[in-house]
């Protein structure tokens, strides 16, 4: 796995586009490899800090549902966090970008929310501006979706 991930790494002259293979290709072998309940809080939190993202949470794709449930980058997020906020946190997949991501299988990038029509605003991140959602995938069954959100555009 780590060879893999070290040539989507090209350093500092990498695109955006590089960026979100990374994204993706750290994702689904780290889901691939370790047991699901003692990876997401991790997955969340290795690509917040190596990609420099404000905030990544992983939502798993249940039976027409997505359930946010591990984040990284806003204080206070636990599952205690998710259950008093399930309305927020758990959502339709005909709802907000990481639902047209696992309609549509595949990432989902709003570099202005406000021009989004499908973008879900939460409480808790008023000040998104920006918003990727990446399907993970195995076979043909979408598992999740990796979403990270920005303060700003672009």
């Amino acid at each position: 796995m780590m060879t893999r991930v070290k040539e989507a790494d090209r350093g500092p002259e990498k695109t955006a586009g590089a960026d979100v293979e990374l994204y993706q290709l750290v994702a689904q072998e780290l889901l691939a490899a370790l047991p699901l309940e003692e990876l997401l809080w991790e997955v969340v939190r290795v690509i917040a800090e190596r990609l420099n993202l404000e905030f990544v949470c992983l939502a798993l794709h249940e039976g027409g549902a997505l359930r946010f449930r591990a984040a990284h980058g806003v204080t206070g997020l636990d599952e205690r966090f998710y259950d008093e906020h399930a309305e927020e946190c758990n959502l339709s997949i005909n709802q907000g970008l990481t639902g047209r991501a696992v309609r549509e299988r595949t990432i989902q990038l709003a570099q202005n929310v406000a021009e989004d029509p499908d973008y879900f605003p939460v409480s808790f991140l008023p000040d998104t501006r920006a918003e990727i959602a990446v399907p993970v995938i195995r076979g043909d069954q979408v598992l999740a979706v990796l979403d990270a959100e920005s303060p700003r555009s672009g």
